[in-house]
């Protein structure tokens, strides 16, 4: 609830909130008119994102809107609180029973006479299945699922520059090309969890063209970043380290964000400029939602590592350059992971896998013409 409550803060912005636990249950009325600035139910629904590949939940919303009842806000509210949830008005009842152990809250609001905003608040005993809640919510309900955060992982994110090419007398590229732009650039972005290389995740950027003398495609945009952190990185529980590109700072729920500086930074001290050497590790204590610290060794060594293995297997030539499939299927293929192994053993694991991806469920094989230009790649990589 604290990091519903959180983000709820973050996103409406200029609020302040105290959070405490009561050894006995209460039941407490305000008026509209004593609050400063209230949250609308839509407001907070707004920050209830349904948990991606979370699988077990230990908080329920279920939520009524606009319900016409004759019984008074008070009243509804006290039913909750004793726990009586047979008692509740017919469009308030709960569809199916809820799992025992299991404490029942609410949040009552009266929109008009006879017209309430119902929010009951279902906190489970043990870990319930990211499905199963929402099978208790009322027939009129609308289930909205809080889960409790699990353990919290080091992942480091980079993007590595892998080659360039002038695209300026290529027709493919004549409708973006510019008289001063002409610069393309094979630019890909990497994430991996420490001590996992399997996690490893490559995704290619699409960098806008530069000028011939340019000494790179920039950093990261959070064009680029946007969908990539919530896919890979939202509500996963995630402490992400970066270097200092400001696309990284993209808040994010359930990721705490730390960098490093790559580059040398000229300060001002004692009234005189100095160069400060570039910062590649620091120790950083992150604060939890659940108010624990911990703390962790900011770097991107692992990523770093994986980009010097992928250059150092790349066979550039005319044919694979910036741009073309060739060069993005050695990069893909450059498998990482297992590094260390024999790649022999494992191409043939790898072609038996995608092998038995082609036998239909009769048993007879329909192997179509492969063009010899065909990466076999892990299905986890993007």
């Amino acid at each position: 609830m604290a990091a519903l409550i959180d983000e709820a803060m973050n996103t409406l912005g200029g609020k302040e909130w105290h959070y405490e636990t009561r050894s006995e249950p209460c039941c407490a009325f305000k008026k509209i008119e004593d609050i400063g600035k209230p949250l609308t139910v839509q407001e907070l629904l707004t920050c209830c994102r349904p948990p991606t590949g979370v699988k077990s939940t230990m908080m329920l919303l279920d939520v009524h809107l606009s319900v016409q009842l004759s019984e008074s806000p008070e009243a509804i509210a006290s039913t909750l609180q004793s726990q009586q949830v047979d008692d509740l008005p017919a469009p308030l009842k709960f569809k199916e029973g809820v799992p025992s152990g299991a404490k029942i809250g609410g949040i009552v609001i009266e929109q008009a006479p006879g017209c309430l905003n119902v929010i009951k608040l279902v906190f489970f005993k043990a870990q319930e299945p990211a499905t199963g809640p929402k099978e208790v919510c009322g027939a009129e309900g609308e289930g909205h699922q809080i889960w409790r955060f699990g353990k919290w992982s080091d992942v480091e994110g980079d993007e590595a520059t892998f080659d360039k090419r002038d695209v300026l007398s290529d027709a493919a590229w004549e409708h973006e090309v510019k008289a001063d732009r002409s610069m393309l650039w094979e630019q890909w972005c990497g994430l991996v969890q420490r001590g996992k290389p399997q996690t490893l995740v490559l995704a290619r950027l699409s960098p806008t063209l530069t000028a011939t003398r340019s000494p790179g495609p920039g950093p990261i945009t959070k064009q680029d970043w946007g969908p990539l952190g919530k896919k890979w990185l939202a509500n996963r529980s995630v402490i992400f380290h970066t270097d200092s590109a400001k696309a990284y700072k993209m808040k994010l729920p359930g990721v705490l964000h730390d960098s490093v500086v790559h580059q040398k930074k000229r300060v001002k001290k004692n009234g005189k400029w100095e160069w400060t050497k570039p910062n590649f590790v620091k120790m950083k204590v992150h604060k939890l939602p659940g108010g624990k610290t911990v703390k962790v060794k900011c770097g991107t060594q692992h990523i770093d590592r994986c980009w010097k293995f992928i250059k150092e297997r790349l066979s550039k030539g005319t044919n694979v350059r910036a741009g073309m499939g060739r060069l993005q299927a050695q990069i893909r293929s450059a498998q990482y992971w297992y590094r260390g192994d024999d790649m022999w053993v494992r191409t043939g694991e790898l072609l038996s896998a995608y092998m038995s991806e082609i036998v239909d469920i009769t048993g007879e094989k329909e192997i179509a013409a492969m063009p010899p230009d065909m990466c076999l790649i892990p299905p986890f990589v993007v």
